[in-house]
């Protein structure tokens, strides 16, 4: 009888089963590992985020989910493809609104995690598998556990679908250089992710300086289906015009109009704050952004950082170039602009710091691999690979203890599973007042809590929420005569509109109250305000 040497693709050979299940299972293991912690971790409702360098990240959620309940339009720049995406993930059977949106950045920030290991293993394909692939997983899960990005990645926030798209584009535009992809796949990628983040268009130099890496492969063509593909992709901003002339409750901007549109998708709201720091903030900025760094990931990786940027240069200088010429865009935009959450924009720069930490470990495990190979004399008495294997592998095990170090002290920090701040606000402030109240708001954090309790949750449907500040843009004031006609709002021309106006205006109609009363332009002279929970009531003497 004849013996069979075939081998079953569900029972690999040996020397042959690592290879296989590593190489088709990492990246799922990797993304779905990052997914269970970030589940796990993040608010089962509308959360206040967290605290970096005594500033909070996530004050913007309010706004994002009840926009994406009602298919509106959030704040500028309008984030059509976030808006777009979330509203699918608000429509989930499982838990409060708010906890599916944070879900989303979830499935985003690992969907991330999954690409840097992708991306880590591709610019490592020159060293065998015992090298790259744990060495890839090293650096996804250093940046997986590092602390501002596991922050985004479990709250209701544009930046974990933001580092998606910036390591897509990676992914996408590597695999066009190395002759396994198309062009086109790329430019698509960019037109969608510029409708979650403009920021994007910051990887303009990276992709020029590829495209000249790769020009022998650039046809006139790939450029035509290119500029198709980015038209298509950035079509995904017709979301903002088609949604405003519908009117929902959350409508920024009036995108319906063409001034509308374009102060909406260019921020020019925020243009003030493009590069005005003041000079004497310059150098404690630049501190602050030290010390932000060098926490977000074990001091023992910055070494492999450097590492591995080494390797990148070694290998092909253009891509090196390209990504240095990213990181530095960021570093200078994130400086420059002069805002209190200014560094969350150094978020892609730690993208690049932990591909780079995967390639030093890469470097460092392939190191390991030739040294432990037998010698003559090893390979006369036939010395088992696995010896091999077993060396490389404790090494692996020795590097993962970064990733796991991390996990175990960010886990306390950023876990908000149990934070209840921003729900008890608005049941103390919706449940105080009486039917019918008008709540007026000045600043956003309140503004867009009330917004997701009352508008998606259904607290208090009677009562009206209105930011006061926002009533000096007229396409404010048309969204509040649509949804409240009843309401004695500023004139059709007027420029601005202030608490002491609104107050007058509506005190003989209906209970008034205010939701800050801190000195300066917030006094309501010869009006008495009593404090009711967390708002206070506004009455004549």
């Amino acid at each position: 009888m004849k013996t069979s040497h075939h081998v079953s693709p569900l029972r690999p050979c040996p020397g042959q089963g690592f290879t296989f299940r590593v190489s088709h299972l990492a990246p799922l293991l990797l993304g779905g590992m990052a997914l269970i912690v970030y589940v796990f971790t993040m608010p089962r409702t509308l959360s206040w985020g967290h605290s970096f360098l005594g500033r909070h990240i996530g004050y913007d959620g309010g706004d994002f989910v009840s926009a994406a309940w009602v298919s509106g339009v959030p704040h500028p720049t309008g984030y059509p493809t976030y808006t777009a995406l979330a509203w699918l993930f608000t429509r989930l059977p499982w838990g409060s609104v708010a906890w599916r949106v944070n879900l989303f950045s979830g499935v985003a920030g690992a969907a991330t995690v999954t690409l840097v290991f992708l991306i880590g293993r591709r610019l490592a394909k020159e060293q065998d598998e015992n090298s790259n692939t744990p060495g890839a997983a090293i650096g996804a899960t250093l940046l997986a556990f590092s602390l501002l990005f596991w922050a985004h990645a479990i709250i209701a926030e544009v930046y974990a679908l933001h580092l998606f798209f910036i390591a897509l584009m990676l992914w996408l535009m590597l695999r066009w250089r190395d002759g396994v992809g198309p062009l086109w796949t790329a430019a698509l990628a960019l037109g969608v992710g510029m409708g979650n983040h403009i920021t994007l268009t910051f990887l303009g130099p990276f992709i020029l300086l590829v495209l000249w890496d790769g020009r022998r492969r650039l046809t006139g063509r790939a450029i035509i289906l290119s500029a198709l593909a980015l038209a298509a992709g950035l079509a995904v901003y017709l979301y903002l015009p088609w949604r405003a002339s519908q009117n929902p409750l959350i409508n920024w901007g009036g995108a319906d109009t063409w001034e509308g549109f374009k102060w909406m998708v260019t921020g020019q709201g925020y243009r003030r704050f493009f590069f005005a720091l003041p000079r004497d903030q310059l150098l404690p900025r630049l501190e602050d952004w030290w010390n932000l760094s060098r926490v977000q990931f074990p001091w023992l990786a910055w070494p492999l950082a450097a590492l591995g940027l080494w390797e990148l240069v070694r290998r092909g200088r253009w891509l090196a170039l390209g990504m240095l010429t990213h990181v530095a865009i960021n570093l200078v935009y994130s400086v420059g602009y002069n805002t209190t959450d200014a560094f969350v924009y150094m978020l892609p720069v730690y993208l690049y710091a932990a591909l780079w930490m995967g390639q030093g470990a890469v470097w460092l495990l392939a190191v390991t691999n030739r040294l432990a190979q037998p010698g003559r004399a090893q390979r006369r008495r036939r010395q088992p690979e696995s010896d091999q294997r077993l060396v490389v592998g404790a090494a692996a095990a020795l590097l993962l203890l970064l990733p796991a170090y991390s996990l175990a002290t960010n886990w306390n920090t950023m876990d908000l599973s149990d934070t209840r701040g921003a729900q008890a606000y608005a049941h103390e402030a919706l449940e105080a007042v009486e039917p019918g109240a008008l709540i007026l708001v000045g600043s956003d954090v309140y503004t867009f809590t009330l917004w997701y309790y009352h508008y998606v949750e259904g607290l208090r449907p009677d009562v009206l929420v209105i930011n006061y500040p926002m009533l000096a843009f007229d396409w404010y004031r048309r969204t509040v005569a649509i949804h409240h006609p009843d309401m004695r709002g500023p004139g059709p021309n007027a420029t601005r509109a202030t608490k002491l106006d609104l107050v007058l205006r509506n005190l003989d109609q209906r209970p008034v109250y205010i939701a800050e009363n801190e000195e300066g332009d917030h006094v309501l002279p010869g009006l008495e305000v009593t404090p009711v929970g967390n708002l206070w009531r506004v009455t004549a003497p």
